[in-house]
């Protein structure tokens, strides 16, 4: 399908800046209950025979030791996974891993009703950075500073 102009029937768009340092959880199967939840939204379909397409900026998501190799981002509504990012070694500093994943995929509307959006996110280990800077912070927003997450949510038909 493409998108064009004539066939958007919404575009809403959202943005977060929660941040996060700890341990985070991490599954090889992610799901809607795996890792840790790090922004929800509501969003209502105008039809229920449309496609919502989802999108996101960059999400930073890095460890400082060396616990594990893989990260994920992911886009949920109830039990059901819109898109997922699984990233698995994005980029390595000696043998410490940071992923810079984003989110693009799209589903089914669900029909009419109000659903909540949640976005998780997860790395194997302890001493992960997620959207947060690990030297320098208050220069670089600090926890829940500047760095903003962008989500845009569009319906299409």
């Amino acid at each position: 399908m493409l998108i064009g102009d004539d066939n958007i029937v919404q575009q809403k768009h959202y943005k977060s800046n929660y941040s996060f340092n700890g341990t985070p959880g991490f599954s090889s199967t992610p799901n809607h209950a795996s890792g840790t939840q790090a922004f929800s939204f509501n969003f209502t379909p105008k039809l229920s025979n449309s496609v919502i397409y989802f999108e996101s900026s960059c999400h930073t998501i890095y460890e400082t030791s060396n616990n594990g190799d893989m990260a994920f981002i992911l886009a949920y509504y109830d039990s059901t996974v819109i898109t997922i990012n699984y990233t698995p070694v994005s980029y390595a500093i000696g043998t410490l891993n940071f992923g810079v994943p984003v989110l693009q995929g799209s589903c089914d509307s669900w029909g009419t009703s109000q659903k909540t959006i949640g976005i998780r996110f997860g790395m194997n280990g302890s001493g992960v950075y997620y959207n947060k800077a690990y030297d320098y912070p208050a220069q670089h927003g600090g926890a829940n500073g500047n760095n903003y997450i962008y989500y845009t949510v569009r319906e299409v038909a």
